[in-house]
């Protein structure tokens, strides 16, 4: 699969999507990750990974419990100046 190729198509869906990382969650690999041209990061490189994650632990914690909480296939956060849409394929989306 050519996650680049997603990974941008998502990035140049809305001008409000600034960042867009794909992870392999079985070997938490990155994919895919960038930030959309012109935007300026929120949080530093260590805060962005550890942001990300976080992000990749809670989602291994809803796969833990998906039996009784039902098959989770999306995840959104919302914060003040963020969101963070989290799909299935382990696609993190943030757009304000």
């Amino acid at each position: 699969m050519d996650f680049k190729n997603i990974g941008n198509q998502i990035l140049n869906l809305d001008p409000d999507v600034r960042f867009v990382t794909v992870i392999d969650i079985n070997d938490n690999k990155f994919l895919f990750s960038q930030h959309a041209l012109g935007v300026t990061n929120l949080l530093s490189k260590e805060e962005s990974d550890q942001s990300l994650q976080f992000t990749l632990s809670a989602w291994k914690i809803r796969i833990l419990y998906k039996n009784r909480l039902e098959k989770a296939s999306l995840y959104l956060q919302n914060m003040k100046r963020l969101n963070v849409l989290v799909c299935l394929l382990m696609i993190i989306i943030c757009f304000t």
